[in-house]
């Protein structure tokens, strides 16, 4: 049976949530965090890492939980149907869920990849044969072989802003590099085992400084300036004593109560914290995994009976860091309409 009880505590904990967020012990050993001008860095077009701040200084309670739902790897007839499971989904304001798709281009049917973009959906780049970019001239060819594929299938290439590194294995100042050459916007591969409890959770930043020291788990790190490029962290699951990059790689999740409680428990760290976006990594895998599957289903049908919880594209979510709107205005909130 599936377990629903722990929202049956939300409105309990929420307080000691967010004194706990506001408590919290900000300064890791990171030198990075120190080295951002906080005065000449604003929104919307810069964000320090340090920033520990909700975006546009909102209070909690009027701040809504941003969800993602990113989908990676190929697309085709196979995986179609599963998607479709989890697209007819809405938000508070009626309109269906955006998802973000990370294209790679071996098996991928581009007229597929054409019909979600028509809906709504944001396009971005994975790989093109799931193998990792070892410099910064392969980044940049890589970017830009797969903007051309997808320009061909009908999707602007100003659109087309994120990048999701093959294996999360996050590309450093080669794939910025990478990043700038194709005049794309944000990376969203960095996963971190440091920024993972309720008032630690990171908000997009972006790199308008080198912050030096500061590591994915995986991959390399970013050693120069990259102004108004945006980084989208991704924050490693805990569960039932095992730390995961993403839900697909705990080896303890057998049951779909227990894939909906790892996507779950993770989701109430961000909604009873600062309500910084919660990133879900959905692969194939995952979804061809029938109990996985419900489990998915049985979260997504929970939040979405929520009036503060928005199903968006990662894009739709940097939008509102840039011009943060609390709750009491949200269905004026332009990017997030129908």
């Amino acid at each position: 049976m599936i377990k629903k009880t722990r929202w049956n505590i939300i409105t309990a904990k929420m307080y000691v949530g967010h004194i706990l967020a506001v408590c919290a012990v900000t300064s890791l050993v990171v030198q990075a965090q120190n080295l951002c001008n906080s005065t000449a860095c604003v929104l919307p077009n810069c964000r320090c890492f340090s920033d520990r701040s909700i975006p546009g200084y909102i209070s909690p309670f009027q701040t809504p939980q941003i969800v993602t739902l990113t989908l990676q790897n190929n697309l085709n007839s196979a995986i179609k149907p599963l998607y479709d499971s989890l697209l007819n989904f809405r938000n508070p304001n009626n309109c269906t869920i955006r998802v973000s798709f990370y294209i790679e281009d071996k098996g991928t049917d581009y007229s597929i990849v054409s019909k979600y973009a028509s809906q709504g959906h944001e396009i971005g780049i994975h790989s093109v044969n799931d193998t990792v970019p070892q410099n910064s001239s392969d980044w940049i060819n890589m970017l830009k072989y797969m903007k051309i594929k997808l320009g061909v299938s009908g999707i602007p290439a100003n659109t087309v802003v994120g990048v999701r590194a093959p294996f999360l294995s996050f590309g450093g100042t080669d794939e910025y590099i990478g990043i700038a050459n194709n005049g794309m916007m944000y990376d969203s591969s960095c996963v971190t085992s440091n920024y993972v409890t309720p008032g630690t959770l990171k908000w997009p930043f972006t790199y308008d400084y080198d912050y030096g020291l500061f590591k994915c788990n995986i991959g390399k790190s970013v050693y120069q300036a990259f102004p108004g490029q945006w980084q989208v962290m991704l924050a490693a699951y805990k569960y039932n004593g095992t730390v995961c990059a993403v839900p697909d790689a705990c080896p303890n999740v057998k049951t779909e109560g227990q894939a909906f409680d790892i996507l779950n428990e993770a989701f109430l760290d961000h909604y009873l914290g600062d309500r910084a976006p919660y990133t879900m990594v959905i692969t194939p895998e995952w979804m061809v995994t029938d109990y996985k599957k419900a489990g998915l289903i049985q979260f997504l049908t929970n939040i979405t009976a929520h009036h503060d919880v928005w199903l968006v594209s990662q894009m739709q979510a940097l939008e509102w860091v840039q011009h943060p709107t609390p709750l009491a205005n949200i269905m004026d909130f332009a990017p997030w309409k129908c």
